[in-house]
């Protein structure tokens, strides 16, 4: 029981940095980039008012925005991940050893 505990916590550690590095690689070249490109988007938007080029350019800010979104998912589902491949790993060792 205390070695599944372990690998548990193992593993924990294991997302935990991956993620860190993860978040590091993307933070500032990926993620900001296009944070900032729907904001400019966005805003332009709103600066040309009730027009059909303002829903068009509503339209390219839900791209960027999914993107975001996406991105912090996949770096955050991890722990989905991990917690899968535990119960797994449990599920196979025999008499839960």
């Amino acid at each position: 029981m205390a070695n599944a505990a372990l690998q548990a916590k193992v593993r924990e550690l294991s997302v935990a940095r991956e993620r860190d590095r993860i978040v590091a690689d993307h933070r500032e070249s990926v993620v900001r980039k296009i944070f900032d490109a729907g904001l400019d988007l966005h805003s332009t938007a709103g600066v040309i008012g009730e027009d059909p080029a303002q829903i068009r350019l509503m339209h390219g800010v839900a791209e960027p925005d999914g993107v975001t979104r996406a991105l912090r998912e996949s770096v955050f589902d991890l722990d989905h991940d991990a917690d899968s491949a535990s119960v797994a790993s449990e599920k196979s060792e025999p008499d839960g050893q």
